[in-house]
């Protein structure tokens, strides 16, 4: 096994919380020299840093979502000889995504790699309120804020509705509220309010804040979020 320093990946460095497993955005956008560095690396061709500065490229561009990993204790410093297989296989597409993944969480929960979480900048969507119709006035700004523990939305301090029966905050797929997620009631009219988002919401899919009349079924205003 090779003994490496610990390096860390710069702070500046988006990182994506995906849940309990990471993710490639998409296989096709993985530039060829990242798999010719991971097959130099596994052959002793490149040094340790030349192919960290690989990773670092695919975490930046948010091309492979890594999920916040918890350090173990015991921390050897060394990297054991499947890690370097593993990534030999993947850059063979031998192996999938998934166990290139596996590979890079066992070297950060080793302390190998060290991602310092706390000063990372957290990901965020955003969006404005347009109003329902002209009975049903709404207007402001929302977004979703995320961290190592839980998903939040807000409605901003500039955030407004008319006084209506029975409203709710939904992220849905469509203005219609086809397909939802309630947040719960209203909080207020008007101001600063927040609402936790469940885990499981798959935010890609429900990408429409909603206030929702429940009673009538009446949309009072929507959102769409971006990044």
């Amino acid at each position: 096994m090779q003994s490496m320093n610990r390096l860390v990946l710069s702070s500046t460095v988006f990182i994506l919380f995906a849940g309990l497993f990471g993710t490639f955005a998409n296989a096709e956008e993985i530039p060829s020299w990242v798999k010719n560095n991971a097959q130099y690396w596994a052959d002793d061709s490149i040094d340790d840093a030349t192919f960290i500065n690989a990773l670092q490229f695919l975490i930046a561009e948010q091309i492979i979502t890594i999920p916040e990993t918890e350090v173990t204790e015991n921390q050897s410093g060394e990297i054991p000889s499947w890690i370097k297989n593993n990534v030999q296989y993947w850059a063979q597409d031998a192996i999938t995504d998934l166990d290139f993944i596996n590979g890079i969480q066992y070297l950060i929960a080793n302390g190998i790699i060290v991602i310092e979480y706390d000063d990372v900048p957290k990901l965020s969507l955003s969006g404005n309120f347009s109003s329902g119709d002209f009975f049903h006035q709404t207007s402001g700004s929302t977004n979703i804020e995320f961290s190592s523990e839980k998903t939040i939305l807000h409605l901003g301090d500039d955030f407004k509705t008319v006084n209506g029966p029975d409203l709710y905050v939904y992220l849905a797929t469509d203005k219609q509220a086809k397909d939802y997620v309630s947040l719960g009631m209203i909080q207020k009219f008007s101001g600063l309010q927040s609402y936790d988002v469940p885990d499981d919401v798959d935010l890609e899919k429900y990408g429409e804040v909603l206030i929702w009349c429940k009673s009538f079924g009446v949309l009072f205003g929507n959102a769409p979020l971006e990044k």
